[in-house]
């Protein structure tokens, strides 16, 4: 029984990355209207936490709004690189370096390349480098887990 679940559990990886391309490619699939009111919506409720009783103004939301939009780029491909290299965690560490950048940074390509297809999208190389570095960092994190994790395993 245990042999079966630990065979079903090494596919949970690629299940898992599938699944977070798709969320990426549905948010690239948003309008430029929904994809403003929903980091619009976002950036509130932040700011509302943040400035405790104090009301957020039109202005704040506008300024803050163009940070979380990259911190979400950069979040959202921090995850993709985690689980790129969970996925190809039995290839050697500079080769899967590789692989994983490579895979990410088309990705980021690809969804940049989509969402001009959605209404008022268009296609943003800052976006791509956001996603670059959010994938680095990823992969770093990854990679500095599975240091540790083998050190004390």
């Amino acid at each position: 029984m245990r042999e079966k679940f630990l065979s079903v559990l090494k596919y949970l990886p690629i299940v898992l990355l599938i699944i977070h391309c798709v969320v990426i490619f549905n948010f690239s699939a948003q309008s430029a209207t929904e994809s403003t009111e929903t980091s619009t919506k976002t950036v509130e409720q932040v700011l509302d936490v943040i400035n405790g009783d104090k009301e957020v103004t039109k202005e704040e939301v506008k300024k803050a709004e163009p940070v979380a939009r990259s911190i979400a780029h950069f979040m959202l491909f921090l995850v993709l690189g985690v689980l790129t290299a969970l996925v190809l965690r039995n290839v050697e560490d500079f080769p899967r370096l590789f692989a994983v950048l490579s895979f990410c940074v088309l990705y980021a390509f690809v969804d940049e390349f989509h969402q001009t297809f959605s209404p008022g999208r268009s296609f943003e190389f800052e976006d791509i480098l956001v996603d670059f570095a959010g994938s680095a960092c990823g992969f770093l994190i990854y990679f500095a887990v599975q240091k540790i994790w083998r050190k004390i395993g």
